[in-house]
């Protein structure tokens, strides 16, 4: 299963699940984990997507231009 980290409280990941609804875990498990970031529960990592992020900055930019 894949989440999304949708922000980080003191000692916790919030994330949001597949089904839309979010969950608070624990940041030791993850604790290079960012905003933003997607994380692999199956393979238990923070998959890289640099390229999804310079995506959607390169749509954001281009809006205001």
């Amino acid at each position: 299963m894949k989440i999304i980290v949708d922000r980080i409280e003191e000692d916790y990941l919030v994330v949001e699940l597949p089904d839309g609804k979010y969950k608070n875990i624990n940041k030791n498990r993850y604790p290079d984990a960012k905003e933003g970031d997607i994380i692999d529960t199956k393979l238990n990592k923070i998959i890289d997507n640099s390229k999804r992020k310079k995506l959607i900055q390169d749509k954001f930019n281009k809006l205001f231009k």
